[in-house]
């Protein structure tokens, strides 16, 4: 009997800060393992629409210049959902 969960998505998400309700994903970045092996990576940067303090530019290495032209979360947020589909989500918070 095997203990491998069948399909689970690794996820980790850049934010411009760590207040859920006003801070925005800069970047999405996830790898998607089923039956134990890896099946696929994404990632993408997200233009947050808003701007980022100097101490998270400086936290998460990701400048306005690098997002500007970044797609917005609503443009990619179906296929973000087309890898969670099916998958248990594992996911951590940092704080810093």
């Amino acid at each position: 009997m095997s203990t491998l969960l069948p399909c689970y998505v690794l996820l980790d998400l850049e934010t411009t800060g760590a207040t859920p309700i006003q801070d925005h994903i800069t970047e999405i970045g996830l790898i998607r393992h089923e039956n134990g092996i890896e099946v696929g990576r994404w990632n993408t940067l997200i233009n947050p629409e808003v701007s980022t303090s100097p101490f998270i530019q400086r936290l998460t290495g990701i400048t306005w210049d690098m997002v500007n032209n970044a797609p917005a979360f609503f443009e990619v947020c179906e296929m973000l959902l087309d890898w969670l589909d099916d998958a248990i989500l594992c996911a951590t918070q940092c704080a810093f």
